[in-house]
């Protein structure tokens, strides 16, 4: 009898207001599954500049693969995100879907 054993990839969401005043906390929320390999582990925020993602903030999730993130974004203007879930497990990495987030005065 052989058993195998099928690891799913890592499932990202993703949660944000997608218009923030200027010098104001922005909250980024989500979940990371399976949970199991998710728990107690990092993400970390992107931001797109150009044509490159750079890490803005890491995070670490909680026992249930939920996350919390605030960041301050102090220039006007729109900016992309996303969140990555770094390979953990035997898991690869896997980013949330982009999101754009409006930085107002």
């Amino acid at each position: 009898v052989l058993t195998l054993n099928v690891l799913q990839p890592f499932s990202v969401t993703v949660s944000a207001a997608s218009k923030v005043k200027k010098g104001k906390k922005l909250t980024i929320s989500g979940k990371v599954t399976p949970m199991a390999a998710a728990a107690d582990s990092g993400v970390t925020l992107q931001i797109k500049t150009g044509s490159q993602w750079r890490d803005l903030v890491d995070e670490t999730t909680s026992a249930t693969g939920t996350y919390r993130i605030q960041v301050i974004f102090k220039v006007v203007g729109t900016k992309k995100l996303r969140v990555l879930k770094q390979a953990a497990s035997g898991l690869t990495e896997r980013t949330s879907r982009t999101f754009s987030v409006k930085v107002v005065r």
